[in-house]
């Protein structure tokens, strides 16, 4: 069970810094090129960490909906109405 949660944190890592390259590749200013930004990406694209970047989608996402994305699929909980960062749940 340990491996299998060490294995998701390290894909849900790449695909963070998958998503990192892709806004420095289109030329994004560096003060968006953080891990918010990454994980909003991410959130409206659709991968997660074992889905891979070819099947990305094109959902239709409110915020409430892209934070559930950030906490689920890579371990980031953002407070409501807020931008503050919680603990890995």
């Amino acid at each position: 069970m340990a491996e299998r949660t060490s294995r998701k944190r390290s894909q849900a890592s790449k695909k963070l810094a998958d998503a990192r390259a892709i806004l420095d590749a289109l030329q994004v200013p560096r003060e968006q090129q953080n891990e918010r930004s990454a994980l909003t990406l991410l959130a409206l694209l659709g991968p997660t960490p074992q889905k891979r970047w070819v099947e990305a989608e094109a959902p239709l996402l409110g915020i409430t909906e892209m934070m559930d994305r950030f906490r689920k699929n890579f371990g980031k909980k953002y407070a409501p109405n807020t931008r503050d960062l919680g603990p890995y749940e």
